[in-house]
């Protein structure tokens, strides 16, 4: 029993210790125009919007 609480606290810790790590971004990932720079664009999925009387839903519509 003493193994398995010894492994399990190894994991979570570890575990823990991976996900605190930060991202460091490249020039191509933060400038406009860059390679994966629009991989990291905020996407709104769906929008909604009076027009009139009528409620009008909007898709992929950028930010």
């Amino acid at each position: 029993m003493r193994k398995y609480f010894i492994f399990l606290l190894l994991s979570v810790c570890t575990s823990l210790l991976f996900a605190q790590q930060n991202k460091l971004f490249t020039l191509d990932e933060l400038i406009p125009g860059g390679k994966n720079f629009y991989s990291y664009y905020p996407q709104i999925g769906e929008q909604f919007q009076w027009h009139d009387d009528e409620l009008m839903m909007l898709r992929d519509d950028s930010v």
